[in-house]
């Protein structure tokens, strides 16, 4: 909450020196053609997005139409967008849409969360290297010596921490007695099972070191097309920035807006980016509506083609599940031996 109070404190400090009708002209004024150029890298996004959740499921030996996936992915975007929920209720959408026999769901919804760790491992690394990055550039030295100090400890950390809680047996999957199924009521023994089954689809994925290899070059490229997507917005308002301010803004932004709960960052990943681009020499103006125009066409995506496929797929779901299996089907007579 505190951070959409400040964004939205921001936004209307932004407007109200900018000026609307001044910043209207600048957004009727894109080009047509670096226009369409944004949307087709955005778009572009997306298929990435669909590959790299496929090598996940791939591995785990769930099979699916590439269709089927890209349109699972878009309506959980949706979703993600409509809900405040930390992308929870987008990826268990997604798990359910690709889920057929006879895979069962906790496999499916593992490949998604280990999906949306890969993401955020990215989108963490680029911006603690933007944090770094601004920091330096304002002068600022200190905060960025100990963000170095502190982020090269955290690395060499984690390892360290993995291998003791390991021995001990403490990591979730790890199987100890303490959180076995079997010591837990009835009512919650079939969710703690289906829990294990979704953390060791994790731990299985996290173990595979080509996998990892591929879903985080994936990745990056993903976030390759989203800073060149915000730096062609400035092309087509008719002015160039440095390319390294975009990567700062975009990658401080989409984390801020990732972390504020936010329905889909809204709100709070405009605000963080235009801050960022007006600290380092970037005019309020500009930076707006740079801003602006990258995330609504981001948002206009997402509507149409999310909204759509959640309805279509929502409604396949439900179809299918309402079908009777083959044991559940009335027997048919005996065929007429006569």
């Amino acid at each position: 909450m505190v951070l959409v109070g400040a964004a939205l404190y921001l936004a209307v400090e932004m407007l109200a020196e900018v000026g609307w009708e001044a910043l209207r002209a600048q957004l009727l004024g894109a080009e047509p053609v670096w226009l369409a150029a944004v949307v087709g890298v955005l778009l572009c996004r997306w298929l990435v997005w669909n590959e790299r959740w496929r090598a996940a499921l791939a591995a785990v030996g769930v099979t699916v139409a590439r269709r089927r996936s890209f349109f699972a992915i878009a309506a959980a975007a949706a979703l993600n967008h409509l809900t405040p929920s930390f992308r929870v209720f987008g990826g268990l959408v997604r798990a359910r849409y690709v889920t057929v026999p006879p895979h069962a769901f906790a496999t499916s919804y593992g490949a998604v969360l280990f999906d949306q760790l890969a993401n955020q491992a990215v989108a963490a690394v680029l911006a603690a290297s933007a944090f770094v990055g601004v920091t330096w550039h304002l002068g600022r030295t200190g905060e960025a010596t100990a963000a170095v100090v502190a982020l090269t400890a955290l690395v060499l950390l984690v390892p360290l921490l993995h291998r003791h809680f390991k021995r001990r047996g403490l990591l979730p999957w790890s199987g100890s007695e303490g959180s076995s199924p079997g010591r837990l009521g009835r009512r919650l023994r079939p969710l703690a099972e289906h829990g294990r089954e979704v953390l060791d689809t994790v731990r299985r994925l996290l173990a595979r070191r080509g996998l990892l290899l591929g879903v985080g070059s994936l990745g990056l490229l993903l976030a390759g097309f989203n800073l060149l997507a915000a730096w062609l917005s400035f092309v087509a308002l008719g002015a160039t920035v440095a390319p390294l301010w975009v990567f700062f803004a975009v990658s401080l932004g989409i984390t801020l807006g990732a972390v504020s709960g936010t329905p889909g960052g809204g709100l709070t990943t405009e605000a963080a980016m235009v801050t960022c681009y007006t600290l380092l020499g970037v005019e309020p103006r500009l930076a707006l509506a740079a801003a602006i125009l990258y995330r609504g066409l981001h948002y206009a995506q997402v509507v149409l083609l999310g909204v759509p496929a959640l309805v279509v797929l929502e409604t396949l779901h439900r179809s299918h599940r309402e079908l009777p299996s083959p044991d559940r089907r009335s027997p048919q007579p005996p065929a007429d031996s006569r």
